[in-house]
């Protein structure tokens, strides 16, 4: 994975995925903000699911986990 790929990934998790405001939302959601804010980066969304796996099941471990 490219380095700006897991940048992006785990800033989304730490500012949108875990943030107390963003409970509600849902995980289709989610990803589709994620694969949005990669596309306005000019990052591809295979830089991310390289290292992550698909993103709804690596979302969902990284939100029950509590990765940060």
């Amino acid at each position: 994975m490219s380095p700006r790929g897991r940048e992006l990934f785990d800033a989304y998790v730490t500012n949108q995925l875990n943030h107390p405001d963003m409970v509600s939302v849902s995980m289709n959601s989610h990803v589709f903000n994620l694969t949005s804010s990669a596309s306005a980066a000019h990052i591809p969304s295979s830089e991310m699911t390289e290292e992550v796996g698909p993103l709804g099941p690596a979302l969902m471990a990284a939100r029950t986990s509590g990765k940060r």
